[in-house]
């Protein structure tokens, strides 16, 4: 079975079941705990607790692959809010990095839309 990617998450064991306490990935904060979970082995164990319980609270960043809630996500670019702040203006393209400016609708390095055109058209 291949690894499972999820958010960070701490283990606590007790007679009915292992829990799990799934974290935000850039702040720490307690996101959400599971009830008590057993499984033929820990891995589907933990594939349980992350699709049933864990993965509907959480966001992936699709620049860096952290775990984000709602808070620590830019839903405008799909990113983390440490890879792309909500008021950052698109100095660089996110997926390529090439240095693109406001008037740009496309990367002019990998052609992907950028995203934020709208917002700050005015502001050229």
């Amino acid at each position: 079975m291949s690894e499972i990617k999820t958010a960070k998450y701490e283990i606590i064991s007790n007679k009915r079941g292992n829990q799990y306490k799934f974290f935000d990935d850039l702040s720490g904060a307690l996101v959400v705990e599971t009830k008590p979970i057993k499984a033929e082995t820990p891995e589907k164990e933990l594939a349980i607790a992350w699709e049933k319980y864990g993965r509907k609270h959480f966001n992936q960043c699709r620049n860096c692959g952290k775990y984000v809630t709602e808070l620590m996500y830019n839903a405008d670019v799909c990113n983390c809010v440490k890879c792309t702040a909500w008021e950052m203006k698109p100095h660089y393209c996110s997926v390529c990095g090439v240095k693109v400016s406001l008037a740009d609708k496309f990367c002019r390095g990998c052609g992907t839309e950028l995203q934020y055109k709208e917002v700050y058209a005015n502001d050229r």
